[in-house]
């Protein structure tokens, strides 16, 4: 429950256009539910993690990414611990033909399909963050969306203060929660398996805030969302202790009004109610979307029905193979116009449209100039 609340509302604003990504945390669930269930027969496990997997892989290769690191983690970590003490400590949740199984599927559709994109991202993106240590000891390095979570930003309105506070407390549980666990003193039904898991999850966090460019490879809110699904129980456990700390009796109903009291503004803040509300600023489209003006259509990649009218009637009345027509928004053309990108020059003020040429003027040109 705690994760739908915390995840679902961090998601909302920030992820509505990521349509693959919502596809590919289906299966990235599914996976984990695979993987920590014990009631399931070895040959249902591995048919599942089979099947779950291709569609992890196919969805999105960043959260297949991710989930690779995470089991092969935590097989290091159990491969680690049995070479100290000595002895075999097996892990019930991940094992090493579960991670090789996991690889040869992830890098035998990505080599089949992107050839060595995702190797070159990789570089791209290490000599990104390995470009910006020197930048170290200065916050802003990190970006502005990671200096807001940390409370190092202004907010812009009132509304805006009340919706954050909300948010650190969410964080400050999580941080509550997380030295509860450490030091043993917030009591857990965790498996050894996913307290490794919990950890694994806290410490690329930790990395995403602390090193310079690492939270831009993916975008922080994404980061944050994805590890809040390993994250939102310790939420639950940082209340429990706080509690702890003020009240000895009716603890357990005292952390349930606590939770209910920080986690139901923060829904209502995160998805752009209370703004829509109150008329402030929003990012919410369902809500919002009537008042955002052109804003609606750039910041949220929105095509309007007109838009998609006027792709298709051009695919179909014209000979896409030698149309020449300039754009400024080229996403319904190619999309449901199926014109080619080198067949769309860029349109401009000075623009002049020639004989057996066309102007596409979408609704951003017609509605608001």
């Amino acid at each position: 429950s705690t994760f739908l609340f915390m995840a679902e509302s961090t998601f909302y604003t920030e992820m509505l256009g990521l349509n693959r990504q919502m596809i590919g945390e289906l299966f990235f669930v599914l996976l984990w539910l695979v993987i920590l269930s014990k009631r399931m027969k070895a040959a249902s496990r591995i048919f599942c993690f089979i099947v779950f997997s291709f569609g992890l892989v196919v969805s999105h290769y960043a959260l297949a990414e991710i989930f690779l690191f995470l089991i092969s983690s935590i097989l290091a970590y159990f491969m680690i611990l049995s070479f100290i003490r000595r002895r075999r400590s097996r892990s019930i949740m991940i094992n090493a033909s579960l991670v090789l199984l996991f690889f040869g599927i992830m890098f035998s559709w990505y080599v089949y399909t992107n050839g060595s994109s995702v190797f070159n991202s990789f570089t791209q993106f290490g000599n990104n963050v390995y470009g910006q240590l020197s930048d170290f000891f200065n916050p802003a390095s990190r970006g502005e969306t990671v200096l807001r979570g940390l409370g190092l930003e202004a907010p812009p309105t009132i509304w805006n203060t009340f919706g954050r506070v909300f948010a650190y407390l969410t964080e400050i549980f999580i941080v509550v929660g997380t030295i509860g666990i450490l030091t043993k003193r917030v009591k857990s039904n965790f498996s050894q398996e996913y307290s490794v898991l919990t950890l694994i999850a806290v410490g690329i966090l930790a990395a995403v805030i602390l090193v310079p460019g690492l939270a831009s490879t993916l975008n922080i809110t994404r980061f944050y969302h994805i590890l809040l699904f390993f994250l939102a129980p310790l939420c639950v456990l940082g209340a429990d202790a706080f509690v702890g700390l003020l009240f000895k009796q009716k603890k357990q109903t005292v952390t349930t009004i606590l939770l209910l009291a920080v986690l139901v503004p923060y829904f209502l803040f995160q998805t752009g109610f209370v703004y829509e509300v109150t008329k402030s600023q929003s990012s919410s489209v369902p809500l919002s979307g009537y008042r955002m003006g052109s804003n609606f259509y750039l910041n949220n990649a929105i095509i309007s029905k007109e838009d998609v009218s006027g792709a298709q009637w051009l695919s179909e009345h014209s000979d896409i193979g030698h149309l020449t027509v300039y754009a400024g928004y080229i996403t319904p053309l190619v999309g449901y116009g199926m014109i080619s990108l080198d067949r769309i020059p860029p349109i401009t003020n000075v623009t002049s449209v020639t004989g057996g040429e066309f102007a596409f003027l979408g609704t951003l040109n017609t509605q608001y100039g």
